[in-house]
């Protein structure tokens, strides 16, 4: 009697996937909690609107379980495709009510886009990627290679912003009180981004159980108590000045506060089982994470290029040009990134983690851009 073969490895089976995937469905889900909310104290609006935001809603809640089966390697093939199922249904029904509302082609394309980054991860992953180079095992650098990420991509928007505005505040002239409210928030936040890639770094070269869970518990605690003192400041004088809509406005910032408190919990809920015995890790380990993250941007990225058109119309060609030529050089990094680990290139790192941090806040700033 022939010997059945083993099952074929597939992305699901690489618990980095699921790390990623959970961190992106919580960046999502303020911003969505915030719609439905809307919806259902201001009043229900169209059916097809409803019909459209509860789906967003609900693709995102099925990435999150899915997310946290792969991580934890328990039944994530059926909630996989749930979440599969879920992000088409999505795509299918938002591309078909843009189309109803006299759409364009290219508003279409980006709203489907849009909806199935993850599932092409998965099935590109699946299909095309060489999994054997990437660990089916949690490993600490699995969560160092995400702070290093959240950390750098944080720093990056934190800079921009204030350059931004320290700019707009020169130009009218604003009081040193104005420069100090409005700087400093980013400031503080800038502490949780140093904190989080001084501990990624501590993970990657540590082979002390006792150092690296300081250095992540040190992230944990820094992260959450920033969030507090920025979100509940917020939360209160909500709650003491506002008579109109105060449960609408009330939503935004106590998702964020959740939101800022779950994602370091994530973070130590994944690493807590790695750091029995941790050791210096390998390239080959440390990349893991990069690869989903990389290949999750791309689609985002390209889907991109309307909105790029929709301002060169509006601004210029020139401006247009710049921002193509440069959401599509990160497009192609990020790829390069992802081929250069899998080969083992002793570069993979630091380019995948420069293409994931980069490329990642680009797409969700060109996402602003519409």
């Amino acid at each position: 009697m022939r010997e059945s073969s083993p099952p074929r490895s597939t992305a699901l089976d690489r618990p980095a996937l699921g790390l990623v995937m959970q961190l992106v469905a919580l960046s999502m889900l303020p911003g969505q909690l915030s719609l439905v909310a809307f919806m259902l104290i201001e009043g229900m609006p169209e059916f097809h609107l409803a019909s459209l935001a509860t789906l967003q809603l609900v693709a995102t809640g099925l990435q999150l379980a899915a997310g946290i089966a792969i991580s934890r390697r328990a039944a994530a093939r059926p909630l996989a495709a749930a979440y599969c199922i879920g992000s088409l249904a999505l795509a299918i029904v938002a591309a078909v009510l843009f189309a109803v509302e006299g759409e364009g082609a290219s508003a279409i394309i980006v709203v489907v886009v849009e909806a199935l980054p993850g599932p092409l991860v998965i099935v590109v992953g699946s299909l095309a990627l060489r999994l054997d180079r990437l660990p089916d095992q949690r490993s600490p650098a699995d969560v160092a290679a995400v702070l290093l990420v959240l950390g750098s991509s944080s720093l990056i928007a934190i800079a921009v912003t204030i350059v931004n505005q320290a700019r707009m505040m020169s130009e009218t002239g604003s009081s040193p009180g104005m420069w100090v409210s409005l700087i400093w928030p980013w400031v503080v936040s800038g502490a949780t981004a140093v904190v989080a890639i001084h501990a990624g770094r501590i993970l990657l070269r540590t082979d002390s159980e006792a150092a690296a869970r300081r250095a992540l518990i040190r992230y944990v605690l820094v992260a959450i108590g920033t969030a507090a003192v920025l979100g509940v400041p917020a939360i209160v004088w909500i709650l003491v000045n506002t008579d109109d809509h105060k449960l609408f406005v009330l939503v935004s910032p106590v998702a964020g506060l959740a939101i800022s408190v779950a994602r370091p919990l994530l973070i130590w809920s994944y690493a807590k089982p790695t750091l029995r015995d941790p050791m210096p890790a390998s390239r080959r380990e440390l990349c893991a994470p990069l690869v989903w993250a990389a290949l999750w941007a791309v689609p985002l990225l390209l889907s991109r290029w309307p909105a790029v058109l929709q301002i060169g119309e509006a601004s210029g060609a020139a401006i247009a040009v710049e921002l193509g030529v440069l959401l599509s050089a990160l497009a192609v990094a990020n790829v390069v990134a992802v081929l250069a680990t899998l080969r083992g290139d002793r570069r993979a790192f630091a380019a995948a983690l420069t293409a994931t941090a980069s490329g990642g806040r680009s797409s969700s700033r060109s996402a602003r851009w519409r």
